[in-house]
């Protein structure tokens, strides 16, 4: 499947579910989203632990055919861990979100989309896929999702169903992709058996346990401003809050996606020459930059029309929000590019110090500023923590030289 295929994929599937969100945001109004997106932030978080950071490795080792006493074993070994460690995720999860939020609601509505945390077992089956570029079969499954979920939530919405319904609708969306994945090709991947390996976490804890930390780090930093808001503002404004953050961010998928697609590109530059490599990265970044300076100073210079005509009235009072956190963007597309170039150059263990370091200037700034300026702070303390680790480290870093060269474009 060609790269050009799968942005048509992505966009169109991110596009259906951007309207059908929508819809959802409108029909639930501001309270009720409020703890929706809430429940489903803390899921996010969540779903990290239960994925232990083996994800990646097992697309690693589906591709390099790396099978620990063979690839039965070695699935029934991952399938075993993994279940294992959901159970004690999911108790621990609904006991800490009862003790730091103290509402039956939100704590009962976690526990219903906490089930699918059990499901995460099941999801070697995509990396067996990836591993084997088998985007088909994932495109095939994505679509079957995106049109089954997308005319159940349309159908709620037409019909009036009642808001507490619709978290057995996420649950289903988080648990439906790993089955499917398993049940519709289990006759090409390996087969499901129960086999604990009692080896299995020695031998490989040094591999995932720094991705799963990376990971955490990573999530917690990225949410951490929707978790401290909910207990200092209004559910109203929250939920208007957290509707602009679904608004804003929904277009990241682009950048992602095209730095991800000129991978191979850039490497070819980089074993061309080092100055077609720096020439060519730097114009790349650069153009990439102004689109998004140009793209995100329109979202915010008419955030009050796009909002109307997306969420409605009911909304238009966070049209500031837009404003403000629309310029993420720039900074998220300035990371995509240069987190390419560090894969490319080898040293990804900068990653481990930039989420170190966005997660704690992200806790501090929240700290002081929310108290002060409400959502307002954390806006601000977003675009500060972005900005200190991801342009302001490249330039104290000393293994950071080559970036330097690629940002500034010249070598020295």
């Amino acid at each position: 499947m060609s790269v050009a295929t799968q942005l048509i994929e992505n966009a169109v599937r991110l596009l259906v579910n951007f309207f059908v969100m929508a819809a959802v945001v409108r029909y639930l109004g501001p309270e009720k989203f409020a703890i929706l997106s809430l429940v489903l932030t803390i899921y996010l978080v969540f779903s990290v632990f239960a994925r232990f950071g083996l994800t990646e490795m097992l697309i690693d080792d589906f591709s390099k055919k790396n099978y620990q006493g063979g690839i039965l074993e070695y699935t029934a070994s991952v399938f075993s861990l993994k279940l294992t460690i959901s159970i004690p995720v999911f108790l621990i999860s609904i006991g800490l979100v009862q003790v730091f939020y103290g509402d039956v609601e939100i704590t009962t509505a976690y526990s219903i989309l906490g089930i699918a945390l059990f499901t995460q077992s099941l999801d070697y089956s995509e990396s067996y896929m990836q591993a084997n570029v088998d985007y088909k079969k994932i495109v095939c499954v994505r679509v079957i999702l995106m049109f089954l979920l997308s005319s159940i939530k349309l159908l709620m919405v037409l019909n009036s169903i009642s808001p507490g319904y619709f978290i057995y609708v996420f649950m289903l969306e988080y648990t439906l992709a790993h089955v499917l994945y398993y049940l519709f090709y289990s006759r090409c991947m390996p087969k499901l058996s129960f086999v604990l390996a009692k080896n299995f976490f020695w031998l490989n804890y040094k591999r995932f346990l720094p991705v799963l930390y990376m990971n955490v780090v990573v999530i917690i930093g990225l949410k951490l401003d929707q978790f401290m808001l909910y207990k200092n503002v209004n559910d109203n404004d929250f939920g208007v809050f957290s509707a602009m953050l679904r608004l804003s961010e929904s277009w990241y998928f682009v950048p992602t996606i095209a730095a991800i697609s000129c991978h191979r590109l850039f490497v070819e530059w980089y074993l061309a020459s080092e100055y077609r490599y720096i020439k060519n990265m730097s114009l790349t970044i650069w153009s990439s930059l102004t689109l998004a300076i140009i793209f995100c100073g329109t979202l915010s210079y008419f955030s009050s029309s796009v909002v109307d005509i997306v969420y409605g009235k009911e909304y238009i009072s966070g049209h500031g929000y837009l404003s403000l956190y629309a310029w993420v963007g720039v900074l998220i597309v300035f990371s995509r590019f240069v987190n390419r170039h560090l894969i490319v150059t080898d040293v990804q263990h900068v990653f481990l110090i930039k989420a170190s370091v966005f997660l704690l200037a992200n806790f501090m700034s929240n700290y002081f500023l929310i108290p002060i300026w409400g959502i307002y702070g954390a806006i601000y303390s977003t675009i500060v923590s972005l900005f200190v680790s991801e342009v302001f480290l490249i330039f104290i870093l000393p293994n950071m030289r080559s970036t330097r060269k690629v940002v500034l474009g010249f070598t020295y």
